[in-house]
């Protein structure tokens, strides 16, 4: 039995030697989950989030508590109140009734705005010319049925990022040099030579 994945070819039959097994195979390494990518904006806000959340919980246990005291103290003076003596179902239901009335303490509406923000960065960034990539050549044969390529955002959870990229690491494989590479300047021993004009006009 082969494993998922594997396919036989050519040949009906094959003799094979397990080296590498449990997590250590091809296809378990392969299948492991996709680490969720989050930005710094979104960590902290979820930080901050849990803060909150907490925040609350203290405050509505801490209202409970004291209406505790508060009806078993000074309490019996207000029957308007019904400050009867609670038990730990009363408490608890003391506790929810906090938490009703301090529950826009915590501000969820936060992410649904957040939402709608990076959903008008992707429209903007998607019409943007100045990020519109046309291929004349492309263009030229297909007669303007193709070669025309604009900013695509396949997701919205790092457009926030983008503004604070300082540093751009390729290894030079062609996704960002269309696989199109000139010499233009090399800096030897101190001593550079070429002009290094780029396509854009910069030195």
């Amino acid at each position: 039995t082969l494993l998922r994945g594997c396919v036989l070819r050519n040949v009906e039959h094959v003799y094979g030697l397990v080296i590498y097994t449990g997590d250590d195979t091809k296809v378990r390494v392969k299948s492991k989950a996709i680490r969720t990518k989050v930005g710094r904006v979104e960590s902290e806000i979820n930080r901050n989030m849990k803060l909150l959340m907490g925040a609350l919980l203290l405050v509505c246990v801490t209202g409970a508590g004291m209406f505790a005291v508060f009806a078993d103290g000074d309490g019996l003076l207000h029957t308007y109140m019904q400050p009867e003596p609670l038990s730990g179902v009363g408490i608890f239901e003391k506790v929810l009734t906090f938490f009703l009335l301090e529950a826009q303490f915590v501000p969820v509406s936060l992410y649904v705005s957040m939402r709608v923000v990076r959903l008008v960065q992707k429209f903007f960034l998607e019409k943007d010319l100045g990020m519109y990539f046309e291929d004349a050549a492309v263009v030229r044969a297909t007669r303007g049925e193709e070669g025309e390529y604009p900013t695509q955002v396949r997701t919205m959870d790092l457009l926030d990022e983008i503004g604070q990229v300082t540093h751009i690491f390729s290894d030079k494989t062609g996704t960002l040099t269309g696989n199109y590479m000139e010499f233009r300047k090399v800096c030897v021993n101190g001593i550079s030579y070429g002009l290094g004009t780029t396509q854009i006009g910069l030195d």
